[in-house]
């Protein structure tokens, strides 16, 4: 129990570790965490088996005109996958603007391979369970085998490994977003994640933006060290620049066109 609590606490501060990167990680978790490989391509070919037992390759249970989160679990995890799952029941599933199923989807892909159809079942059930059959129907869960799993982690630059002291995987708790393409599009860090991060990580990965959501991205940065958008100064500036310009330009024209209406009079 002593080994697990003490792992436990090294797992946080591997997730933490874009915060306190200065911390000395004992040396069995060396080597774990995300090296983010932004507008790379997710390598979503690879066979997976959903519940029902049946093989597929990942991107035909995908929606190709949504945003996907995709995270990574072992089914028997007793601490951070939890944590994790239940974040994204508490955070995620909880908001009040964005809807599973109808503005994205959710893939969790086991890391461990021990775990059997049985082990997903069960881990399924747990966080699914008062889901409506539509929400239920756009959270999907898989095992695959270790070389495919090792292609999908290694894709998207998520590095893990199994603590035999721990009898546990050693992993970083994040969401990954990808487009409906599969592109890497934001790394999203933690347990629990702000609302107003998650609508911006949403319409980053969203394809056919409209005006608005443009305007709004181009107003805003992602910040690591933060772990959320911040306002992006410059193009705010460039922005506040061109309404001036235009604003100046309007009312020029409008001095213009009155003295050439009181010239015409005369």
């Amino acid at each position: 129990m002593i080994i697990k609590i003490s792992c436990f606490i090294a797992l946080l501060l591997i997730t933490s570790s874009h915060y306190f990167s200065h911390e000395k990680l004992p040396k069995a978790f060396e080597n774990i965490g995300i090296t983010e490989k932004i507008n790379s391509q997710a390598i979503l070919s690879i066979p997976v088996q959903s519940e029902s037992g049946e093989i597929n390759a990942l991107n035909k249970y995908l929606d190709p005109n949504k945003p996907t989160i995709l995270t990574f679990a072992y089914y028997r995890c007793p601490m951070l996958c939890q944590l994790l799952l239940n974040g994204i029941r508490e955070s995620v599933l909880s908001s009040k603007r964005l809807f599973l199923g109808k503005d994205y989807q959710l893939v969790t892909v086991s890391m461990a391979k021990e775990d059997r159809l049985a082990d997903l079942s069960k881990f399924r059930e747990q966080y699914t369970r008062d889901l409506s059959p539509f929400a239920k129907k756009n959270w999907h869960f898989f095992i695959t085998d270790e070389q495919n799993r090792r292609l999908l982690t290694n894709s998207v630059g998520y590095a893990y490994k199994y603590v035999e002291e721990s009898d546990d995987y050693a992993h970083q708790s994040a969401l990954i977003f990808l487009d409906a393409k599969g592109i890497i599009k934001r790394y999203v860090y933690g347990i629990l994640f702000n609302e107003d991060t998650l609508q911006k990580a949403f319409l980053e990965s969203k394809d056919n933006k409209n005006l608005f959501e443009k305007t709004l991205m181009f107003c805003y940065l992602y910040d690591s060290e933060r772990n959320s958008y911040v306002i992006h100064a410059k193009n705010v500036m460039k922005i506040m620049g061109f309404l001036t310009v235009l604003l100046l330009g309007g009312l020029l024209f409008k001095l213009f066109y009155d003295e050439h209406q009181k010239k015409s009079v005369v």
